[in-house]
């Protein structure tokens, strides 16, 4: 008889932490000597799967790796009955829970003589077993009448099947715990307790009386706590820069009322504005004397193209000659305080610089205000300031909030991952907010407070840590 591979069975539903949803498929008919192909769909922890055939032997599926699928062949008896039969199927989790179900049917038909007598395989020929013995197609002994031969034949093929054995054989179940002590060892060295685990539990279910498995869970059980108690300080930290965001959208809201309550009680002291852009702009220009705008987009990209820093000297001739450029005298509308406080937001950088300036001409154009003051320039962090410095060496917390800031306040932002870089960093770049922590490599947060806030003092500082000591915060703001 050609034996042929055929797939048939698929599990029915089988429930772990999650379920397998199998794909259905007809019953199938096998004969004796065929091979019947096992595939099992099954849900993603799931550590292993074995299935007892009706003949009572028990299978080992192999897990198709790249797949959810496991996979066995089990060989339809020779001596098999006629009869419609489900495979008894055990599975094992990754924590250890054992659960069991059927398999779809499948039916096991009866061989037909025709199959039997007088036709010779090359199967058959490489066969030392008697006919009597195996079934199988080769030609009729020679002293046996086909009658005696075919009342043999029926005889072996409707032998009963007894019931499955509801237990792994002593040797299986041994290698099992053999295999699962293996790989246990090697999923704790790896790093990787929560395999490791569910492997010692295996092993447990298997031989309660195993003290070795007992300690090697126990090691395992101590490694996860640390592993949990690792995520709940990163939820910490996250729950700390959700509150930061808060506190940041709060305060930005506060400042946009207090901006226009301001410019409500400024309303009363000008005339009525202009009814076009145009018209305001030009009437802006005719009281600073200006012939145009030195701070236009379209002429800064003309003109400028270097942002090294200048001095306090430098930076304000280069300012008072870009005003006179269009006609102006000095510095004037600016204030001496404005251009202070452009200075410092902008750590001298001419580029940097011109931006605020031309901001703030907008601004003084929009309120109508004939002098651009240092407190009109300082709305400019509301809405220029929009890159936050997060200065930490674990990059885990460094991905979370950035995760935060970008999606919860569409911020921009920047990191730094130890003192000197974050030192290095202030210095040469324009922050609305840093976010610090406190145990940097290098120097420490609270080193780097005192440093800066003796160059920055309205720089805002918020330290993010799971420690920190109160009196040496208050020490690092100085004298």
């Amino acid at each position: 008889m050609k034996k042929i591979t055929i797939c048939c069975l698929v599990l029915a539903a089988f429930f772990f932490l999650i379920s397998a949803v199998p794909a259905q498929a007809p019953t199938k008919e096998y004969l004796p000597g065929d091979f019947v192909q096992l595939v099992v769909d099954a849900p993603v922890d799931t550590a292993q799967v074995s299935a007892t055939m009706p003949d009572g032997s028990v299978i080992s599926l192999v897990h198709e790796r790249t797949s959810s699928l496991w996979r066995g062949i089990w060989e339809v008896p020779i001596h098999f009955g006629k009869g419609t039969y489900a495979a008894k199927l055990r599975a094992i989790d990754l924590e250890g829970n054992v659960f069991e179900g059927l398999s779809d049917t499948f039916t096991i038909n009866q061989l037909s003589m025709i199959m039997l007598v007088g036709k010779g395989t090359p199967e058959a020929k490489l066969s030392n077993v008697p006919l009597r013995q195996k079934i199988t197609v080769e030609a009729v002994p020679a002293g046996i009448p086909e009658a005696q031969l075919i009342n043999e034949i029926r005889k072996m093929v409707a032998q009963t099947v007894a019931e499955p054995a509801p237990k792994l054989k002593l040797s299986e179940k041994s290698l099992l715990i053999e295999s699962n002590m293996i790989s246990g060892k090697d999923n704790l060295s790896r790093g990787r307790p929560a395999m490791a685990a569910a492997n010692f539990r295996i092993v447990l279910f298997l031989d309660p009386k195993n003290k070795e498995a007992g300690t090697y869970l126990g090691e395992a059980r101590d490694k996860l706590a640390k592993v949990e108690e690792e995520q709940r300080r990163l939820m910490i930290l996250i729950a700390a820069g959700t509150l930061v965001i808060l506190l940041l959208l709060g305060a930005l809201i506060f400042s946009i009322f207090r901006a226009l309550n301001r410019l409500a009680a400024q309303g009363g002291a000008h005339p009525p504005a202009p009814k076009t852009e145009k018209e305001k702009i030009k009437l802006w220009l005719s009281r600073t004397g200006w012939k145009g705008d030195p701070f236009a987009s379209d002429v800064l990209k003309q003109i400028f193209g270097g942002n090294n820093p200048l001095g306090i000297d430098g930076f304000k001739n280069f300012i008072s000659s870009r005003i006179e450029s269009a006609g102006g005298k000095g510095l004037a509308p600016f204030s001496g305080a404005a251009i202070d406080v452009i200075f410092a937001y902008s750590k001298g950088k001419p580029k940097d610089a011109l931006k605020i300036c031309a901001w703030a001409v907008a601004q003084a154009i929009d309120q109508s205000a004939e002098k651009i003051t240092a407190e009109l320039v300082k709305g400019y962090e509301q809405v220029g300031f929009r890159t936050i410095l997060i200065a930490d060496d674990e990059e885990n917390v460094r991905t979370s909030l950035d995760a935060i800031l970008r999606k919860a306040g569409n911020y921009q932002t920047d990191f730094a991952i130890d003192g000197e870089d974050t030192i290095k960093k202030i210095k040469e770049n324009v922050y609305g907010l840093v976010l610090l922590d406190i145990e940097m490599p290098k120097v420490s947060g609270y080193e780097i407070l005192k440093q800066i806030r003796a160059v920055y003092p309205e720089l805002p500082i918020v330290f993010v840590t799971g420690k920190g000591d109160p009196h040496k915060t208050v020490e690092s703001f100085g004298k």
